[in-house]
């Protein structure tokens, strides 16, 4: 009688015993699946700094981050966390780093051309965000993407266009001077550019005569352009390599009354830049496609969201375009 009731005993134990590990194991994997649907559902968190225009003229990254925003508008798998702040905090990367961290972001959208501690990237890293370079590549930052000009490519479009409109000719080569060596590295490149194609056949015909970095004050450069001039009629084409250069030489040439006899063809279109278009102190730009620069951010950030491993060491280059006085709605003068 005993081992009956014990053998019923155990039975039964065996059978509750069977009973709480299903209920348990049913519930675990219901709080797996939740788990693992929440995870799912959470967003790609990025986060892009710009600025207020100075002195009127608004960064390349602040144009992207418009763009970027247009693109991203109700995407339920990245949230852009879109900050202007003022000047200083934009050119605070310390300030960039440290908000990105503290908005547990997953991914920092930065301008390359203005990084310079690395060790602040390497916090980053340390951080687990990733990073997205816009406007100047740093490689050494560990970026794990670069959206922006082939530079070497802008340079050779800028002699190209040169050429086209005059034919050839005498040609000095001007730069602004750049603190950060990301900006130095890009004038190199497109300076590159430029002699890679005048040293073809197709450029022969241009001849560089000298080429000048000029001064950090912008009355000082002018001065210099001019006196570049002056002891060197003949230049037919100048070639700045920056914004700053090309606003100081349109400056000049107006003063020596000598807009119509040089061509002058410049990078990038800040407003200034876009007034010397309109009043034939500058011929053309080269410039970048913003909406096309922000529209692979966007791109590259839905896959980040797809797979965290989908986006390594990745560069996406963009085409640049060429502006003149008719594309900012005045005539061209020349």
């Amino acid at each position: 009688m005993y081992r009956k009731k014990k053998a019923r005993f155990i039975v039964t134990g065996f059978v509750f015993a069977m009973l709480v590990a299903a209920c348990v194991g049913g519930l675990c994997s219901r709080f797996r699946k939740n788990t693992e649907t929440q995870t799912a559902a959470e967003p790609l968190r990025a986060v892009i700094f710009s600025s207020e225009p100075n002195n009127g003229v608004s960064s390349t990254i602040s144009h992207v981050a418009v763009q970027l925003k247009k693109e991203l508008e109700g995407d339920e798998k990245v949230y852009l966390s879109s900050h202007v702040v003022e000047l200083g905090h934009y050119r605070d990367l310390e300030y960039k780093v440290n908000t990105a961290i503290d908005l547990d972001s997953d991914v920092l959208i930065l301008s390359g051309s203005s990084v310079r501690d690395l060790e602040m990237l390497k916090k980053l890293k340390d951080a687990g965000i990733r990073l997205i370079f816009v406007d100047g590549d740093c490689p050494e930052g560990g970026r794990d993407a670069y959206v922006g000009t082939d530079n070497q490519a802008a340079g050779r479009l800028a002699a190209r266009t040169a050429l086209e409109k005059t034919g050839g000719g005498k040609a000095v080569i001007l730069s602004a001077p750049q603190i950060a060596s990301n900006k130095t590295r890009s004038r190199e490149q497109r300076r590159e550019g430029i002699m890679s194609l005048i040293a073809e056949e197709e450029g022969s015909s241009i001849e560089i005569l000298t080429e000048k970095q000029c001064s950090p004050d912008s009355l000082v450069t002018k001065a210099e352009v001019k006196e570049l001039l002056l002891t060197s009629p003949e230049t037919g084409i100048l070639f700045c390599l920056d914004s700053a250069s090309g606003i100081a030489a349109a400056a000049a040439l107006k003063e020596l009354q000598k807009t119509e006899e040089v061509y002058v063809i410049c990078f990038d279109l800040p407003m200034q830049v876009e007034e010397e278009l309109t009043s034939g102190g500058i011929d053309a730009a080269v410039v970048q496609n913003f909406e096309e620069c922000g529209c692979i951010c966007a791109k590259l950030l839905r896959e980040m969201a797809e797979d965290s491993e989908a986006v390594k060491n990745r560069m996406e280059t963009v085409d640049c375009r060429i502006v003149t006085a008719k594309d900012v709605g005045e005539p061209d003068g020349k």
